[in-house]
């Protein structure tokens, strides 16, 4: 029977929870410029984008230590903020686990482990920032001037491995955006295919019995031909199809 939770729609939360705000930290990273007073304009404002995905577990009892305190990990103090991030949507539905179909716990572990996975990237990331100074919020004398080019670069790093490791469907788009008269097309198997390469002609079973022997012979080598078509190695295009704009009215095109 199961226990009654909708995980499509918890999944959809999550989702929604935090796939634009990863596209929004992902463009703020992806900045050209290799200026460090640009670069350091940049990461208060990646900065900033981090602590918005964390404000609702940030908890009134946080306090940051000085960057000259010792005996404290670096981290350490973060790891409420991490633990409720990283639970908060799933907390709740262990009371049920004793009603979920071995499915469903498949789908619990599924959902725990990727919001433990966001919540770990981004704490991170937000704590480096925090302990760099960049924290408008929590403030923080640092040690010594951050090295803003490899903070940069290490943000970029992880926002990219994160978002490679989530592979959601809905950052698939056309950039830019379609027109009006267009549309965004995924390109599918078999429209526009690249072209059969039938290869030399086969040997029927009654020419070679070896082939088949305990199967009665096609009617024709056509059919053979037909049925187990041999494709084209296939490009670069669909070894990993790209989204491109297509267009919807007259004349269409690929």
């Amino acid at each position: 029977i199961g226990s009654g939770i909708d995980w499509r729609v918890l999944i959809n939360v999550i989702v929604d929870r935090y796939a634009d705000r990863l596209e929004l930290m992902q463009h703020l990273l992806n900045y050209p410029s290799s200026d460090s007073e640009e670069l350091l304009q940049r990461a208060k404002l990646a900065q900033a984008q981090l602590r918005v995905m964390l404000t609702p577990y940030l908890l009134h009892s946080t306090v940051v230590p000085n960057a000259n305190t010792s005996g404290v990990h670096t981290s350490q103090w973060a790891y409420p903020i991490f633990r409720q991030c990283a639970t908060t949507h799933t907390s709740e539905l262990t009371t049920h686990m004793h009603l979920m179909a071995s499915s469903e716990h498949m789908l619990l572990k599924a959902v725990e482990e990727t919001t433990r996975e966001i919540c770990r990237v981004t704490t991170n990331m937000w704590v480096i920032g925090v302990m760099s100074g960049l924290d408008s919020l929590f403030v923080v004398e640092p040690h010594s001037e951050p090295d803003i080019v490899q903070l940069f670069d290490g943000w970029r790093d992880d926002a990219q491995k994160l978002m490679s490791w989530l592979d959601w469907s809905v950052w698939i788009k056309c950039r830019p955006t379609c027109g009006p008269e267009e549309m965004c097309y995924l390109p599918t198997w078999p429209v526009n295919a690249p072209p059969i390469d039938h290869g030399p002609p086969r040997k029927s079973p009654i020419e070679d019995p070896a082939m088949c022997p305990a199967i009665a012979p096609p009617e024709s080598l056509a059919i053979i031909n037909m049925m187990f078509p041999i494709f084209a190695p296939p490009t670069e295009e669909w070894m990993k199809p790209q989204p491109k704009c297509i267009r919807r009215i007259q004349p269409y095109g690929f």
